[in-house]
């Protein structure tokens, strides 16, 4: 007897829809300006100015589509009286 494989063919379409990105990375080096290398300056604005600009724009094809929002989270440490 033989027996035949029949490979099953997707019948089911799937709709992806992204509706929101968050972007809630951030680090902080406080201190005076004295205390802070340049190297460490970068990786502070690498992290958050270029990294949300960085993660937003990847996700925006899908966003445009959907008319999904960008929501950048921050914290109290972001403000310097």
């Amino acid at each position: 007897m033989k027996e035949y494989f029949v490979t099953p063919k997707l019948t089911t379409f799937f709709i992806v829809a992204l509706w929101a990105v968050v972007n809630n990375a951030g680090i902080a080096k406080p201190g005076f300006m004295e205390w802070i290398d340049t190297e460490t300056a970068k990786k502070v604005l690498e992290v958050n100015a270029i990294g949300p600009v960085t993660v937003t724009n990847a996700f925006l094809p899908l966003l445009k589509i959907s008319h999904g929002r960008v929501v950048i989270v921050s914290s109290l440490l972001g403000m310097h009286i």
